[in-house]
Parts: C-alpha cells; structure tokens; sequence
C-alpha cells in the first residue's frame, strides 16, 4: 500500500477508541483493513489497494501522541518512515478476461484477488504489492502490448501471467529484453521450458502429463496400446511425449490414430481401425467434448481396452460419455480440494467463504503465483528483480494450495499431475479408488 499524496496525518492528540474491521471484495476492488482498539499510540495514514475490477479505496490509520512527547513531536520521523515502509511493490497481472479462456483468466485472477488479499492482511510473506491488471483477450498480439505498457508506462519488474501459452510466448521475448521476471500460473506448452531465464511457471508442462500416463500405463501391466490424439498441438505434443516414455522391451504402441475436432464420422472412423487389434490400452488425447464422443465410439465398437486420457476431462465429459467413461484413468493438477494439507485447507476455505463456490485448479494455481512472488521478494530481502529470480530458483517443498512447489533449472514447477478414474459416474483418485480394493481387471481389456 502506499501514502495518498498530500495527506499529512493529524499532530493533534487523538484517542484510539474503536476497532474498524471489514471485508475484502475483489470484484469491486475495495478492502477495509482492520485495527485494533487500543490504548497504545497508533499512526493514522491514508493507503490505497488497486484490485481487477474497481477503484483505488482508501483505509484509514491514525497518529496520536506518543507517551512522552506531546504534539506529536516524533510526526515527522514517523511520516518518514511510513513513506519508506509502506511503499508497494508494482506487480502487472495479464489475464485472459476476455476471448477463449475467458473462463480460465476469470478463476485465476479470483485466486490472485484472495491471495492479494492475505497478503494485505498480513498473512504470509511480508511483501506489500500493488497489482496493475491487463486483459490480454487470449490473444497474443494484445498481451503483448499489455506487457509493454505495464513495463515501460507502470513501472513492473514482475508479471503474473498469461493465463494460455500462446499469449505467455509472445510475452516472454519483452520480459527477457526487460529483465522482468514472468510468472504463468495455467501455462503448459512445452516451449515454455525454453522461453527464457527469466520466465517461469507454476503451472506442469504438457510433457510431463504425456509422460506421466506413460508411467501409469507401464505400470498397470499394459503392452499393446494405440494412441489416439486430436490433430493439432494439444495432441501431437502429449502423443509424442507418450510414445517416447513407454515405448520399449515388451512392450509397443501398435498404432496411432489422429483425428478431427468435432467430427462423429472421423470418430467413428478410428474406433474401427482400432478393433480387433488385441489392444489392452487406449491413449485418448482430445479436447472434453470430443473425448466423450470417442469413448462412445470406441465402445461402441467393442472395444473394452483400458482408456487413458487427459485433464481436458471434465465433469461434464463423464456426464456425457455416460457409461463409456467407465474406469477412465486421467490426470489433473495436483490441486486437490479435498486434501488435509494445511495450506490447502485454508485456501480452500477462504475461496468459499470470499466467492461463495469451489475453487478450481486454475484459481489455485493463480492463488499460489502471487504468494509464490511474495515469498520469493521475502527471501531475496529486496523487489529487485535480478534478486528475485534468483531466489525463486532456489525455493525448494514451498507449500501452497497445490501442495509442495519447487522449480528446475528451466523455471518450471517440479509438479507431476495426480491422477483420477471415474467410478460409478464420477472422479475419484485414483490411489483412493486402489486403497478401496479398486481394479482395472477383469473387463477393462479388449
């Protein structure tokens, strides 16, 4: 927070008669910090907090004499060293508020919202920011231009964001021309890796999903698997990275499969290429809507291979697919609403109490960008930016809402997705699902 201009707090004698409490609302930008009554001298000032949505709102702290000098003699030291203290660190937050991730850049700047709030109100790292928000339309040209306003008209050395891949890679070339250090919090392009010494993320990069239901696959036993991904980047990149982990000894992707977006008789298409393979996996790679529709076509044509798939998979996937999604084995996040973890618990609760509905992976991750930032400025003991890259590099089983955080070499978070199947029409995870006596076998196979 910092001082309003001009406003020079009372000398005269005052008495610190109430406690003023209040909430915090990130859609309407306003937040009214408590302070205790007490008999003990205070300090009075006027400070601001800029949010998404709304206008800078103003708290109020008072001055009153200190025992022993009256008429405010110390005034002046105080104002001083309230003007050093309280002077807020500018960080820019681009967000996808508008065009196709709208949905996504809304959670995620309502998990940074909550965690400016904590902040604010002491609980966490010590670090006071001044958020500057730039909607970035999904589209890269506009975040590139907004990364170039906060930069070069704001004063920001830090960014959190985007909030999608192509829009954080038309970033990163201004931030590593900068030196400002980028922070993606939903970011999981594999080009990411490489974007830049001062770009990071929060958020698992697409190979380690491949990879890691390469790893499931190897696991439970499976040797003759086809690999079946929608034709574009989203699925050449997780195919790739699939087939590369499980190929082997023993063990073969028999065939892959490339289809169209929302094309029933490309579907269609594939499930009968895919019959009579003697297949005891499929890997599904595809946005949710056309997941469901595949796993209705794959069924459909006999087919009672195990079927992997990926965290597009939603609830309303289940719904649609009906009983096709059967022991569908896919990743999400490792945010896990439902986990005892401490610093989860109090995230999670704090959303509900502050949105009234239940946080998602998205909101997580933005939540954990932001306070990973104050942590990492705590650490470094300054917001110079070169200091606080450095310190974020060293971070090591931070934990936040999605659990412990660490990165590698490249700035990406060390963070494997945790995997779900569905059961009886919903997800449930999968070691829960193992430690209830859950099995693939018999009637998952072809």
């Amino acid at each position: 927070m910092r001082s309003r201009e001009g406003e020079i707090p009372s000398s005269e004698p005052r008495q610190n008669d109430g406690y003023v409490s209040g909430s915090f609302d990130g859609s309407r930008g306003s937040e009214r910090l408590g302070a205790r009554r007490s008999t003990e001298p205070t300090v009075q000032r006027e400070a601001e907090i800029q949010s998404a949505n709304g206008p800078v709102v103003l708290t109020r702290f008072r001055t009153a004499d200190v025992v022993g000098f009256p008429g405010g003699a110390l005034l002046p030291l105080l104002v001083c060293l309230l003007a050093a203290c309280s002077k807020p660190i500018p960080v820019g937050v681009i967000a996808s508020r508008t065009g196709a991730a709208a949905s996504y850049g809304d959670r995620v700047v309502q998990g940074v919202d909550l965690a400016l709030a904590e902040l604010e109100r002491g609980e966490g790292p010590g670090a006071r920011f001044r958020l500057v928000y730039r909607d970035d339309a999904t589209h890269p040209d506009v975040g590139a231009q907004a990364a170039r306003e906060l930069i070069e008209k704001e004063g920001v050395r830090m960014i959190v964001g985007a909030v999608s891949s192509p829009v954080t890679l038309r970033i990163a070339p201004i931030a590593e021309a900068s030196r400002t250090l980028l922070l993606s919090p939903t970011a999981s392009a594999p080009a990411v890796t490489g974007a830049g010494e001062w770009v990071f993320r929060n958020y698992p990069s697409d190979v380690l999903e491949g990879a890691s239901l390469a790893d499931f696959a190897l696991d439970a036993g499976l040797r003759r698997v086809a690999v079946v991904a929608v034709g574009h980047d989203f699925g050449a990149v997780r195919a790739a990275a699939f087939r590369e982990r499980f190929s082997g000894a023993g063990r073969q992707v028999v065939r892959t499969e490339v289809f169209d977006e929302r094309d029933a008789a490309s579907f269609e298409g594939v499930a009968a290429r895919l019959a009579g393979l003697r297949l005891d996996g499929v890997y599904l790679v595809g946005f949710g809507a056309d997941t469901a529709a595949m796993l209705r076509a794959i069924r459909s044509a006999g087919i009672r291979a195990l079927v992997l798939a990926t965290s597009s998979v939603t609830a309303e996937t289940i719904r649609a697919a009906g009983a096709a999604a059967d022991l569908l084995v896919f990743p999400k996040s490792a945010f896990d609403p439902g986990s005892p973890e401490p610093a989860t618990r109090a995230f999670v609760e704090a959303y509900r109490a502050r949105y009234g509905e239940e946080p998602d992976t998205f909101a997580a991750h933005g939540y954990d960008a932001l306070k990973l930032l104050a942590a990492a400025v705590e650490r470094a003991g300054s917001a110079e930016p070169e200091k606080v890259r450095s310190a974020l590099r060293t971070i090591e089983d931070w934990r936040g809402a999605c659990g412990p955080v660490a990165f590698d070499e490249n700035g990406d978070v060390v963070e494997y997705p945790r995997l779900f199947i569905v059961e009886g029409g919903a997800a449930v995870p999968y070691d829960r699902f193992v430690e209830r006596g859950g099995t693939l076998a018999p009637g998952g196979r072809d």
